[in-house]
């Protein structure tokens, strides 16, 4: 049973906060001192952590696409993230796009100079994205198998140093 409420007409609320107060001792503050070396030290690396992290962006967006790709259904995506990687690892080895159509560059740019089959792989793509049709088992096939030997004619042909400095800068 719940307890019926009192009524009131006025509370009286008493202090409790009137006793003498007692003074604290103020504390003494001791300075140290902050060897420099230390400081130094923990900016150098602090620094060298955001270099190094910085430079491992590229490779992580395209270990990204990697998975991605591999991951990817052969009927729907996997001609897209081929796509995405090929020429993401392209522009990263300074084959640089600029302002043609992807077949244009796949056949006018990447095929004449890596001697690659890029311009029948990006055939089945445009179907795949443009004309939203069903790719046949053997456009699928090719569409998954296209990356790989693509990307190693490409590090054949384009050399260490300018892949690296793609990769970093």
């Amino acid at each position: 049973r719940i307890p019926a409420p009192t009524p009131t007409d006025e509370v009286y609320l008493k202090r409790t906060d009137l006793a003498p107060k007692q003074e604290k001792q103020p504390t003494q503050l001791t300075e140290t001192e902050i060897p420099v070396k230390k400081v130094l030290l923990t900016a150098l690396f602090t620094l060298a952590v955001i270099i190094v992290a910085l430079l491992a962006i590229p490779g992580i967006i395209w270990q990204y696409y990697l998975l991605r790709f591999r991951m990817a259904h052969p009927a729907t995506n996997k001609p897209y993230w081929a796509f995405r990687s090929a020429t993401y690892y392209l522009h990263m080895c300074g084959i640089i796009r600029g302002s043609l159509t992807p077949l244009q560059y796949a056949r006018d740019i990447v095929d004449r100079e890596m001697g690659t089959d890029m311009t029948s792989f990006m055939n089945i793509y445009l179907k795949r994205k443009y004309a939203k049709q069903e790719l046949t088992i053997n456009e699928q096939q090719k569409a998954s198998q296209f990356l790989a030997p693509f990307l190693g004619r490409v590090r054949e042909k384009t050399p260490l140093l300018s892949r690296i400095l793609g990769f970093i800068s």
